[in-house]
């Protein structure tokens, strides 16, 4: 059972309040924070996940993340569900968040945050969490676009691309 701490807009968490995941028991001005984390190599490749089939956009391509656990932070909840979904320890690494935006889903709103990571990969440690991905795999920007526009990635991966297209210009 995964319990989130329920903040408003302005990510000030409400005294008391928590969200157990699946509720959509929050009300019109209560969030909770999810997070994206994107690991990329001195030459500039991305990791990237498939999601497991029976997972809601199962075979598609994504970014690791999900919802931050109740006491967590942003930094800390990202690199739990990074280490969780791969393998790769992301503790000590270089990263920013290079996005934030505000989603609205009746019942269950979430504030997210996409955390970029300049870091070595090494694949042979890396291991696919069984029931949620089943490849792990380092791509080139252009790759991810590509399967983008196919409508082979997660689409809300649309949002936030630019900004790390620009982050990886840095």
């Amino acid at each position: 059972m995964e319990i989130w701490d329920v903040c408003d807009i302005n990510r000030n968490k409400i005294k008391g309040r928590t969200s157990v995941r699946g509720c959509d028991d929050m009300r019109d001005d209560e969030f909770h924070l999810v997070v994206f984390g994107i690991a990329v190599t001195p030459d500039g490749r991305l990791m990237v996940s498939k999601r497991h089939p029976d997972k809601m956009f199962g075979g598609m391509w994504e970014f690791n993340g999900g919802s931050a656990l109740s006491g967590e932070d942003s930094r800390e909840a990202v690199e739990r569900e990074v280490l969780e979904e791969t393998g790769l320890d992301l503790k000590g690494c270089e990263g920013e968040i290079v996005k934030t935006n505000v989603k609205y889903h009746p019942g269950s709103n979430w504030i997210y945050d996409v955390w970029v990571f300049r870091t070595e990969i090494d694949t042979s440690g890396l291991v696919p969490q069984q029931g949620e991905v089943t490849e792990i795999r380092l791509e080139s920007l252009g790759w991810v676009k590509e399967r983008l526009n196919n409508g082979e990635f997660t689409s809300l991966t649309h949002e936030f691309i630019e900004s790390v297209e620009n982050f990886l210009k840095k």
